[in-house]
């Protein structure tokens, strides 16, 4: 449908973005077009950290275009050819895939092609999900009635080929765990024989996946890994994950079982209990059960101690850890009833984190940090909350949504209209400011461009005005000059559209 091409900025190199453009011949209305146009709509209107944010949408130039953040990273598919990966590098990322269609499924939201090439690993080691276009709301129409010919077939679920039963929600989640086999054994699934036409390829695997087992990365993958990818692999609808939330708990789950330690003995000496290595207080067993890396162990009541005779005891430390938050200079932050401010480096760094699953309250803006305590926030500050485990003894990284440019468009009606009818930009220039940047005149009384959220001066300059006849609108301007001046609230998200019908053509 379209070719990514990784850009950079003309007047600042440093910055990057990629830029999806239609393809040749797609540009007038069609099924693809349409397709191109549902990507941005769906993508601008999410915010999530495993999802690729998608900064505009032109569809009046030549050729049409989106562009998005520029994740700098390797796709899954590049990864499986190097080779198995570690569980315990693949189980992380799958937990982020599945928080991604968890957030995305909650807005109604189905990605439909949730495939290797399209789950990025960003040079963080963090999952951003990307290519949303035969994504669909949950209560729109498919824009094609052919379905069949669109996703990928090997990370499609078995009933793929039975339109009635084919379920988007089941179709993402199934993908998943076809992802997750392919990272633990390095091997593809469900492969393309390479002989004959594509379709007839597709088809072939199409039909083996009816007869296929539930895929097994087999024996070395912790056994709660190995029932998870059966469970979401299997060909029985019924016994699968029936929702991404419901999967984003048994990849946390079976996180849990990795890090928990075996514990092979107990022993009671003087009234302490000591498992494996970890010593516990003994004042825990004077109820008879004492709880050890989150299993509970019962023992019977230590004997009493002769009088005036101490007892050896020994407690775990909390379990906490080191939490980096990365983000726009001067968002406030709060985790655990901690807080903080991201500094000029970008960067906020807390220490002692209480171990586990926690949930960051963010606040991004000036002026926004009340937002944190439920006060009433301008339309201009960004807040949010995500949820990050905590590793205990660890350290983990948070990166917070960037600062968006927001469109804006301005229109003057009566500079559309001047001598013979029709406003001529020869006759009378046009200059648009919004804050420091200028917007694009695009036509007769017509300028568009972004600005970052905030209160902005907008001022608008219509003929040959001086700088200091600037604003010179309502109180009158001089001869060849029309400027007017306004401020202008940019919200966190939407569109600014302006519409000066106070601005009327200079007097000759």
């Amino acid at each position: 449908m379209g070719t990514v091409y990784r850009c950079s900025h003309v007047e600042a190199p440093r910055l990057q973005a990629a830029v999806k453009v239609l393809g040749d011949g797609l540009h007038r209305p069609s099924e693809a077009q349409v397709r191109f146009i549902r990507e941005a709509e769906i993508l601008g209107a999410l915010d999530h950290p495993h999802i690729v944010r998608v900064r505009g949408l032109r569809m009046d130039v030549h050729p049409p275009f989106i562009e998005m953040d520029f994740v700098d990273g390797d796709p899954l598919d590049r990864v499986v050819k190097n080779g198995a990966v570690p569980v315990e590098r693949a189980l992380p990322w799958m937990t982020q895939l599945a928080s991604a269609l968890s957030y995305l499924h909650a807005r109604g939201v189905r990605h439909r092609d949730v495939k290797p090439g399209n789950v990025l690993i960003n040079d963080e080691d963090r999952v951003v999900l990307v290519d949303f276009g035969l994504a669909t709301d949950a209560d729109l129409e498919r824009i094609t009635q052919e379905g069949l010919s669109f996703g990928t077939v090997s990370y499609a679920p078995p009933e793929w080929m039975d339109p009635d039963r084919l379920d988007a929600v089941q179709w993402d989640l199934y993908a998943v765990g076809v992802i997750f086999y392919e990272l633990l054994t390095g091997s593809i699934a469900f492969p393309l024989s390479g002989k004959g036409p594509v379709r007839k390829q597709l088809l072939q695997v199409a039909m083996a996946k009816q007869k296929a087992p539930p895929l097994d990365p087999g024996e070395g993958i912790p056994e709660a890994v190995r029932a998870l990818i059966r469970k979401a692999t299997t060909k029985d609808i019924e016994s699968r994950f029936a929702t991404a939330d419901e999967l984003l708990a048994a990849l946390k789950a079976a996180a849990r079982a990795g890090n928990r330690s075996v514990v092979s003995s107990a022993r009671v000496r003087n009234g302490v209990v000591v498992v494996g290595g970890v010593v516990a207080a003994s004042a825990l067993l004077a109820v008879g059960t004492v709880f050890v890396l989150n299993r509970a162990v019962n023992v019977a009541p230590p004997p009493e101690e002769p009088a005036g005779r101490e007892l050896d005891l020994e407690v775990a430390p909390p379990q906490v850890g080191q939490l980096k938050v990365r983000g726009p200079v001067g968002t406030h932050v709060r985790v655990a009833g901690m807080a903080g401010v991201i500094q000029d480096d970008g960067e906020m760094v807390l220490e002692d984190v209480p171990g586990g699953e926690q949930q960051v309250r963010f606040a991004i803006g000036e002026a926004c940090e009340p937002c944190l305590d439920g006060a009433e926030c301008s339309t201009t500050c960004g807040v949010g909350d995500l949820s990050i485990d905590v590793a205990s003894g660890g350290g983990v990284q948070l990166d917070l949504p960037p600062i968006p440019r927001v469109p804006v468009s301005v229109v003057a009606p009566q500079l559309a209209k001047g001598r013979g009818g029709v406003f001529k930009k020869k006759d009378w220039p046009l200059r648009v400011t919004l804050g420091a940047r200028t917007l694009q005149v695009k036509g007769p009384g017509e300028a568009s461009g972004s600005a970052a959220p905030g209160v902005h001066t907008l001022v608008v300059d219509v003929g040959t005005c001086a700088a200091e006849e600037r604003g010179c609108l309502p109180d009158g301007c001089p001869p060849k000059c029309s400027s007017l001046r306004r401020s202008v609230t940019v919200p966190w998200s939407g569109r600014v559209q302006l519409s000066l019908d106070s601005l009327p053509p200079p007097q000759r």
